[in-house]
């Protein structure tokens, strides 16, 4: 049952990570290198941030989850960076959306 559960969280985490990457992706095409997004981009991109943080949000609990899962299997200090979520690209993101 640990092993199952394992498997789905760790699952579960790596296509948050994928999906925060796709995400990222579209907030890295409408910042096109500056420093700051464009104003006629910012609804946009705002959504895209909101879509960030949402995830970042659900996934810390899958993350946890995998972490206590992984403690009782044996592994106390699993802090794989693809399994957890990033905390700066949120705010990254978030500070180049005020402007």
């Amino acid at each position: 049952m640990l092993a199952e559960q394992k498997d789905r969280l760790i699952a579960q985490c790596t296509s948050f990570y994928t999906e925060q990457g796709k995400v990222q992706g579209k907030l890295y095409d409408l910042l096109d290198g500056d420093k700051y997004f464009l104003t006629r981009d910012l609804g946009e991109a705002r959504g895209y941030i909101r879509q960030l943080d949402d995830l970042r949000l659900r996934w810390w609990n899958d993350f946890w989850g995998l972490k206590e899962t992984m403690a009782k299997l044996g592994v106390p200090n699993l802090d794989l960076p693809m399994l957890k979520p990033n905390e700066t690209i949120v705010a990254f993101y978030d500070k180049a959306a005020r402007q």
